[in-house]
């Protein structure tokens, strides 16, 4: 399964100052490591200085989970639970039913609502078609792509995207199964 990611840095000195959700912090610090255990051996544990967060989305899914300090994944499964994921720095998600240039048109929205210095993505039609680099120009938005046959990088990060679907869905299907009347 192909899960197309696009790895978005900001560019601003507080640019999460803004956006901690008071209301869930405490149950979030509370069940914050259940979400993604670390399975390494203690020794190695005590050098982990990463701390996560939570964090507003700016538009309305499923999910926003922290994997460290600096890695945030979103999530927005469609009716019949396919997702896409993207994480790294501050990631968006967003269901791609297909590869055309509609996936712009998304993109377009979120770049009016931030401002976006660098874009980094796989070699998809979706960010490489004509109009989605006209946007990247005409917004000064730099954008890098995976070099093409670069298989082992590519491999890591679909396979990281596979892993981190499976565990939201699961964890989705859980508290679906614990509202339902049975």
């Amino acid at each position: 399964m192909d899960n197309d990611s696009a790895y978005i840095a900001f560019s601003c000195d507080n640019p999460f100052q803004d956006c901690i959700k008071p209301e869930l912090l405490a149950h979030f610090k509370e069940h914050k490591y259940d979400w993604f255990p670390r399975d390494y051996k203690t020794e190695v544990a005590k050098f982990d200085r990463r701390t996560p967060g939570l964090f507003k989305d700016e538009w309305s899914g499923d999910a926003m989970v922290s994997l460290s300090s600096k890695n945030y994944i979103c999530y927005l499964p469609d009716e019949s639970y396919k997702v896409n994921v993207s994480a790294k720095g501050w990631g968006y998600a967003k269901l791609l039913r297909n590869k055309t240039a509609a996936t712009v048109l998304a993109l377009k929205a979120h770049v009016r609502l931030h401002k976006v210095d660098i874009l980094t993505s796989d070699n998809g039609s979706e960010f490489m078609n004509l109009q989605a680099q006209e946007l990247f120009k005409s917004k000064t938005i730099d954008h890098y792509n995976n070099e093409p046959g670069d298989h082992g990088t590519m491999g890591k990060i679909e396979r990281f995207n596979r892993t981190l679907k499976q565990r939201l869905t699961k964890m989705s299907a859980q508290e679906n199964y614990a509202k339902a009347y049975h």
